[in-house]
């Protein structure tokens, strides 16, 4: 039985296929039937996760009913067994195979802990110091990254591609610490040019500023995330498909998804190595840059539902204990 994946990805990965263990392969790379969404959207979100064991235990059992109610379907009826439901079946036992291959119950195969790298950023210390800043700041709230950005609506995480850490990519944080600066700062027009570069649309020659803001990674490469859960109740009412007086008449239905814990800390860095200007200026431009970014975390947060307190950063870390996170979120099947 070969892992539910992409066949060109199944082929480039070869044998190997059915022992990935790439968060964001995995992820980007699943195949979705119809009729087996949730199974599969489960397994997404639970790669995630440092140890799902509540998880497997549930999203396991789920599974093998499910086998058996085919298997018994196809040998009692035949005739109503149709192709539909044999790729369900197929699809059934790729996934046993896969939990079974990466079940934390089974004592009698120990596997360590994934462990993660991150790109070599060791450049930056032969880097002069006046050209680069470093921050780290903590997520003072759990933090939502991508959420859309998933073959699996509003159930996504922003992992690196290779390497299946979280990652902040360095175009948002350019652009939230510009609205720091313009709205936290007060830098006035010119200079948030000179730091930032203009927007496109303010020139047809567009210049990008001489401050380059990397991607953040954690400091823990192997934090522990978590599963958030949000539960609509009016379905219907917001996707226009009836109850138009938003009656509480409607089945909640939870909505999972992945997040990063609390307390969690990342690196920013900031560097000016471009020739165009001097230390002096650069050293200028990096305390405008970094004091925009910082006073934005703080403040106005970064990523998915900021508004409802997530994203938000702080400088210390919590010293209260945080709670152990609970995996036991996936309702049970029907």
């Amino acid at each position: 039985m070969s892992i539910p994946m992409a066949r060109d990805t199944r082929d480039a990965l070869g044998p190997v296929a059915n022992a990935c263990e790439s968060r964001s392969l995995l992820q980007q790379k699943l195949v979705f039937n119809d009729g087996w969404l949730d199974s599969a959207r489960a397994f997404a979100l639970a790669l995630t996760l440092a140890d799902p064991t509540e998880w497997v235990k549930r999203l396991k059992r789920d599974q093998q009913e499910a086998q058996r109610k085919l298997e018994r379907k196809q040998a009692e009826r035949p005739r109503e067994f149709t192709h539909e439901d044999a790729e369900k079946l197929e699809a059934a036992g790729a996934f046993l195979e896969i939990l079974e291959a990466r079940n934390p119950l089974d004592r009698s195969r120990p596997r360590a802990p994934l462990r993660f790298s991150s790109p070599d950023l060791s450049w930056l210390s032969s880097t002069p110091s006046r050209r680069r800043v470093e921050i780290p700041l903590f997520t003072a709230e759990r933090l939502a990254l991508g959420l859309a950005n998933s073959p699996l609506e509003n159930a996504g995480l922003d992992t690196h591609r290779f390497f299946g850490v979280p990652v902040i990519a360095g175009s948002v944080l350019k652009g939230v610490a510009r609205d720091g600066a313009k709205f936290l700062v007060g830098l006035d027009r010119a200079r948030i040019r000179e730091v930032f570069g203009n927007e496109p649309e303010e020139d047809r020659k567009f210049l990008g500023g001489p401050v380059s803001f990397l991607a953040a990674y954690p400091a823990d490469l192997n934090c522990a995330l978590e599963l958030d859960v949000l539960t609509p109740h009016f379905q219907k009412y917001y996707g226009r498909a009836g109850n138009s007086k938003a009656e509480d008449i409607e089945q909640p239905v939870p909505s999972v998804f992945p997040v990063v814990r609390e307390d969690v800390e990342f690196q920013f860095h900031l560097t000016c190595l471009t020739s165009r200007v001097s230390d002096e200026e650069a050293t200028s431009l990096l305390e405008d840059a970094s004091k925009s970014l910082r006073r934005a975390l703080l403040e106005f947060g970064l990523g998915g539902k900021t508004r409802a307190g997530y994203g938000r950063f702080r400088e210390t870390r919590n010293p209260a204990p945080l709670p152990a996170p609970a995996h036991d979120l996936f309702p049970a099947a029907a």
